[in-house]
């Protein structure tokens, strides 16, 4: 059974990969290995070194941090998952990579520049601020 920690990475790697319509043939290729390596990361079956994410995050335009987004921040969650209290709505990760994945479609659909803006700033606006917690 994959490490908790190991299979985000993994699945905030398939995210990525797939926001930006990058197959794993693609994404193996830039990075010298073979796409069975890249589905065994995203599955968290192997645990990506740190060279190797350093790699990825190059070729997928972002930081390193970014894999690491969003992990439970107990131990508890991590082996058990969101508690009963939490669960109430709570789709799942997988739902929301599809929101996510959906959304960034949709954006890259519009053709219009100013309205790109528009649409971008509505969101930014509609998101909190502040810490995370």
């Amino acid at each position: 059974m994959p490490h908790p920690v190991d299979a985000h990475v993994g699945k905030r790697l398939r995210q990525r990969r797939n926001l930006l319509n990058v197959s794993q043939q693609d994404l193996a290729e830039q990075v010298g290995i073979t796409f069975q390596q890249v589905q065994k990361y995203e599955h968290g079956v192997n645990r990506v070194s740190s060279s190797r994410l350093y790699e990825f995050a190059k070729v997928l335009a972002v930081d390193i941090p970014y894999f690491f987004e969003g992990l439970p921040s107990t131990v508890q969650e991590m082996h058990y998952g969101v508690s009963d209290q939490d669960q109430a709505g709570f789709s799942g990760p997988d739902h929301l990579i599809t929101d996510e994945h959906d959304l960034v479609a949709a954006y890259r659909r519009i053709k219009d520049k100013g309205l790109r803006e528009h649409v971008l700033e509505l969101v930014k606006n509609l998101a909190p601020t502040g810490s995370k917690k």
